[in-house]
């Protein structure tokens, strides 16, 4: 994808598009009202891999995602209360008709990979060697269902 496919998009639409990740990340690492740093860490290198490792239609998103995520985090972070999931779920409902607005392709793929950046963010911390890393809380948001 390249940025161009935002060219539909309004400036408000896209900067919620480039922040979808942060606020992905903040939600799961958040849900169980503690964040853990591993995770935090784990997803801005997700992130960073992804400006080469994801299919080659987000790789320019990613690109324009990773120069901003540590700071879209970080001020997301300070303006989130513990235990407020509800904000977070709205902002990412509020997605809904905007990455309807994209290529059916495209928004299929950036969705799904959303979904796995949740997964993965879930899984950077807790359990032992990989078993248990995902706690109910966890499990019950990272299918990102308000995605719909």
């Amino acid at each position: 994808m390249s940025l161009e496919a935002f060219k539909a998009l309004t400036a408000e639409e896209s900067e919620q598009l480039l922040l979808a990740p942060a606020t992905v990340t903040l939600l799961v690492a958040g849900v169980d009202e503690k964040i853990d740093r591993k995770e935090e860490a784990w997803a801005s290198k997700l992130v960073n891999y992804r400006t080469v490792t994801a299919e080659a239609e987000l790789q320019p998103y990613y690109e324009a995602v990773a120069t901003r995520f540590d700071a879209d985090l970080d001020k997301l972070t300070q303006d989130w209360t513990p235990g407020d999931t509800e904000s977070l779920i709205s902002k990412l409902e509020a997605l809904t008709p905007i990455v309807e607005k994209l290529d059916d392709k495209l928004a299929k793929i950036l969705k799904q990979s959303w979904r796995t950046l949740a997964e993965q963010v879930a899984k950077a911390s807790g359990g032992l060697i990989g078993f248990g890393s995902i706690s109910d809380e966890e499990r019950a948001v990272i299918n990102l269902s308000m995605l719909n």
